[in-house]
């Protein structure tokens, strides 16, 4: 288990996170919808859970689309394989989290 620190605007609203675990650190920042818009780990996708386990850059809108740099967990619909793209990938998803572009 690990540690975190929140941080809150004037108003008392819940902005900005930063966890730190046995198996990395993340910070989180909130938009004015109160859902996380960005996401930056250095290990775990969240180091205070038992998720992926290398360094992403995640970036959303509050639409739900969103961008992520890094490794990522992704799942074929039609079979529901699921694959881990490398550190090295950038994935585009709608806001019903599917893939619209990606690299490599």
């Amino acid at each position: 288990m690990g540690s975190t620190l929140g941080l809150r605007d004037a108003s008392g609203m819940r902005r900005a996170d930063l966890m730190v675990g046995r198996d990395g650190s993340a910070l989180a920042l909130g938009g004015m919808n109160l859902k996380t818009t960005l996401w930056l780990s250095t290990g775990r996708r969240n180091p205070l859970l038992e998720e992926s386990d290398t360094p992403t850059l995640s970036i959303s809108d509050s639409k739900g689309f969103e961008t992520i740099i890094g490794s990522t967990d992704l799942v074929t619909p039609s079979t529901g394989e699921t694959h881990k793209t490398s550190a090295a990938s950038v994935v585009l998803f709608d806001k019903d989290k599917n893939v619209i572009w990606q690299a490599p």
